[in-house]
C-alpha cells in the first residue's frame, strides 16, 4: 500500500486505521495538497489584489502621460505646423514630443522612488526571499515605466507628424 494522501485513498486510510485500532476514530483526514492550499489562500488573494492595483496604476500612468502629451500636441498645433513648414522632418517632431514625455516620466520616477522608499517596510510582509529595497526590482520598475512611457508617447507623436502645415499657415 502506498503512502499517498489523495482524496481517493482517504477511505482506504480510514479502513486501515479502523483495522489497527477500532477505538480511535479517523476524523480530519485531508490531503496534504488541500492543507497547503488552504494556508496559502490569504497570501494568494493578497497578491492577486496587489497585482490588480499595480496593473491599474500602470494603466492610469500610461493614460495620464498620453493625455498630457496629447494636450501638449493639441495646444502646440500651430507651432508644429510652422516647424514643419520651416523644414522639420518627422523624426525631429517625434523627438520633440518624446523629450517632453521622457521629462514627465523622469519626474514621475524620481518622485515615485523617493516617496515609496520609506514605505518599503509595509511590503516586507508580502515578500519571500526578496528585500523590498532590492536594486534589481527598482531598476525593473524604472524599465517598466520607460516602456509605458514609450507606449504612451507613440500616438501623440504620430499625431504631431500628421499636422498639415499649409492648413495651419492659412488659418494664421
Amino acid at each position: 500500500m502506498s503512502l499517498s494522501t489523495s482524496s481517493s485513498n482517504i477511505s482506504l486510510w480510514r479502513s486501515t486505521l479502523r483495522e489497527v485500532d477500532p477505538q480511535k476514530p479517523a476524523y480530519g483526514l485531508t490531503p496534504l495538497e488541500d492543507l497547503v492550499g488552504a494556508t496559502m489562500v490569504r497570501d494568494r488573494q493578497a497578491m492577486v489584489t496587489l497585482l490588480a492595483f499595480a496593473v491599474s496604476a500602470v494603466l492610469l500612468a500610461m493614460l495620464g502621460v498620453y493625455s498630457v502629451l496629447s494636450a501638449r500636441v493639441r495646444e502646440r498645433h500651430q507651432e508644429i505646423g510652422v516647424r514643419m513648414a520651416l523644414g522639420a522632418d518627422t523624426s525631429q517632431l517625434i523627438g520633440w514630443v518624446a523629450r517632453r514625455g521622457v521629462r514627465l516620466l523622469a519626474w514621475g520616477a524620481a518622485v515615485g522612488l523617493v516617496a515609496t522608499w520609506p514605505l518599503t517596510g509595509l511590503l516586507s510582509g508580502f515578500l519571500f526571499a526578496v528585500q523590498p529595497t532590492d536594486a534589481l526590482t527598482a531598476v525593473s520598475v524604472v524599465a517598466l515605466l520607460g516602456l509605458v512611457g514609450i507606449a504612451a508617447t507613440l500616438v501623440p507623436s504620430w499625431r504631431a507628424t500628421r499636422v498639415d502645415p499649409v492648413a495651419v499657415l492659412r488659418r494664421g
